[in-house]
């Protein structure tokens, strides 16, 4: 999960986008990528934040287990957008080449690939609201 500002231009546009990942001409998988809004409140004062999440499921080859799935964490939002935008992103130490999908293809990637990696709508930002309030009224004890 990245927790940015609000400052990056257009995150949003990457919003339940899937991009096709590809390392050279080697297919590697699909990246699922989540921009939500969230707004939370800690000793008295409301905070807004963008979280972008990404995930990448790699082709492992096997029938059994085809996908193999890993999530990244990222500081600097600015560090996401651009990667996003430039077509190209670095995961733990390998950059990858992403092309994004069209609605239908990633549409078909979604439900075949990721279809119960995530929440619902809306349910991602409720969650990691609660937590947050949770965790400030932890620290309030």
């Amino acid at each position: 999960m990245v927790m940015t500002d609000a400052s990056t231009p257009d995150i949003h546009r990457f919003h339940n986008r899937i991009a096709e990942v590809s390392d050279g001409m080697i297919f590697v998988g699909y990246l699922w990528v989540g921009v939500a809004d969230v707004t939370w409140r800690h000793r008295g004062k409301t905070y807004q934040d963008v979280n972008v999440d990404m995930v990448l499921a790699s082709s492992t080859g096997n029938p059994q287990n085809p996908w193999d799935f890993s999530d990244r964490a990222d500081p600097d939002d600015a560090d996401a957008y651009a990667e996003l935008a430039s077509g190209r992103v670095l995961w733990y130490g390998t950059e990858y080449s992403i092309r994004f999908l069209d609605s239908g293809e990633a549409s078909r990637v979604l439900r075949d690939v990721f279809p119960s990696k995530f929440p619902p709508p809306g349910k991602m930002e409720t969650l990691i609201s609660r937590i947050r309030e949770f965790i400030d009224r932890r620290r309030r004890l």
